[in-house]
């Protein structure tokens, strides 16, 4: 069954048994009821109506005559309607009728309300994937918070409740890489991205992912990184030194689990430092400048410590690409869980799991990693990161074939990260379309290629592409089965 964005974001979009779908049931018995009571009030005014003013004062032929010789376009000017004779009391009960109407419209929508707030409780008591955070989700009308809520929230958060360590990280099933270089004006984006994944990241000794998945920053710039240097001060990571965040900070008590910052060893490098940057708003051939050739080469830096034997990731089977300026979007770890357990069961032999674009949430085995990473290196100064990327993807070179054997990248049908910085690492910048928000098609991404979009066209009743058994990937055989993951108990 494929997994939609409303359950990302902690609403079902189908009842619950027991108490959750007895309380669908009698909520759509009331919304009916009362339906109904409007309608028929809607009615009587409606009769009311026609009693004074389409039938006059009197019901005799002798009195209707005189008021078509007086208006012979057949209407009424609104003085005349008020100066009409009326039977007494007859403006009472229309306005009687009126108000109940407009009380009935009310009880409705206030039904309405409670119905939200009650399928939300039922929910969390079941265990259906809520958690404290969804607190306050729906608002006085009954409509879904989401992002305004959940921003407010890390803001209450970092003045803080005192939490305590959740201890440390020691045997990952997900290691994410963030790679960081400085911005014009020490632009900080690296603190919401931090938040918001830290936001995915649980508290809780029962779930599934506590303790187990480890952030890895890594500073590309060392020594010249001040947005760098202040979030490490603050949230103090374990695993780096000198550094002390706020007790008071419930991010920073979160980070000293989950992340682990360091400065690049510099592995890699540009091998052609003084090569002539080609004009960026002319570079058809998409020939790597010095700032994009060394992004690439911090990139395989990064990817060889994330995957070493004595690195802090050494025992995660998973590494995933994120950068420094992206959005984590509600329900994004759940959802990661779900897509590789699914990839797993459908196709074992997955060469990666797409579910965001740029080089940002690209999920990767770590054994695939090392000749990856070699691959960056090697044509640092023929090609951009993504690009390269790409080729790996595509496999259409005989030197990715020979590591990539075929296999595809599996791409989710919805976007789960968003894009959120406006000064780039680099001087220059062509004008673009916009990028996708939270929850937009995979298949619209227009930086994507074919290969790594979500094929809309044939695979548009799963959540998951490609979907087609030519290419020995059959996403339907996995909705006959019943995944035990909370979102999709019936």
């Amino acid at each position: 069954m494929p997994l939609l964005p409303s359950e990302l974001q902690g609403r079902s979009r189908r009842p619950t048994r027991g108490a959750g779908g007895g309380a669908g049931r009698q909520s759509r018995k009331d919304t009916r009821r009362v339906v109904r009571l409007v309608l028929a009030n809607l009615a009587l005014v409606a009769l009311l109506y026609w009693m004074l003013f389409a039938r006059g004062g009197s019901t005799s032929a002798s009195s209707r005559a005189p008021a078509r010789h007086r208006y012979s376009n057949g209407w009424m000017s609104r003085k005349e309607m008020l100066d009409m004779q009326r039977p007494p009391g007859a403006m009472d009960l229309a306005e009687s009728a009126w108000n109940t109407a407009q009380e009935d419209i009310r009880a409705m929508r206030e039904s309405l309300r409670h119905a939200g707030q009650n399928l939300h409780q039922v929910r969390k008591a079941r265990h259906l994937g809520d958690d404290d955070d969804d607190e306050g989700a729906w608002d006085s009308q009954g409509n879904p918070r989401v992002r305004g809520a959940r921003a407010g929230k890390r803001g209450a958060r970092r003045e803080g409740s005192g939490a305590s360590s959740l201890g440390e990280v020691t045997e990952p099933w997900l290691v994410v890489g963030v790679p960081t270089a400085p911005r014009a004006g020490d632009a900080d984006y690296l603190t919401e991205t931090l938040e918001t994944l830290l936001d995915e990241l649980p508290d809780d000794a029962r779930h599934p992912l506590f303790r187990r998945v480890l952030v890895v920053v890594m500073n590309a710039k060392p020594g010249r990184h001040e947005v760098f240097d202040r979030v490490r001060a603050r949230f103090g990571s374990s695993g780096s030194s000198g550094s002390s965040g706020s007790s008071d900070d419930e991010f920073a008590a979160k980070a000293k689990t989950y992340v682990r910052f360091m400065d690049s060893p510099g592995t890699y490098g540009d091998p052609t430092p003084n090569k002539p940057d080609p004009d960026d708003l002319d570079n058809p051939g998409n020939i790597p400048g010095h700032a994009v050739r060394q992004q690439t080469a911090d990139l395989a830096t990064l990817i060889d410590a994330a995957a070493a034997e004595s690195g802090p990731g050494a025992s995660a089977p998973y590494f995933m690409f994120m950068e420094d300026d992206f959005r984590t979007c509600a329900g994004t770890m759940k959802a990661l869980t779900y897509l590789v357990e699914k990839a797993d069961a459908v196709y074992p032999q997955w060469l990666g799991v797409r579910f965001s674009y740029g080089m940002n949430g690209v999920v990767m085995r770590r054994k695939d990693l090392p000749p990856f990473a070699e691959y960056l290196a090697t044509h640092v100064s023929r090609q951009p990161p993504d690009i390269l990327w790409r080729e790996w993807v595509e496999g259409r070179r005989e030197d990715v074939r020979s590591h990539t054997l075929g296999r595809k990248v599996l791409v989710y049908k919805w976007n789960l990260m968003e894009h959120v910085g406006e000064v780039s690492t680099f001087a220059v910048r062509p004008n673009r379309p916009k990028w996708p928000r939270c929850y937009d098609q995979m298949k619209e991404v227009w930086s994507l290629s074919t290969a790594e979009k979500f094929d809309g066209l044939r695979c548009d009743d799963v959540d998951v592409s490609p979907c087609v058994k030519r290419l020995r990937v059959n996403m339907e055989d996995w909705r006959g089965a019943t995944p035990s993951f909370p979102w999709t108990r019936q």
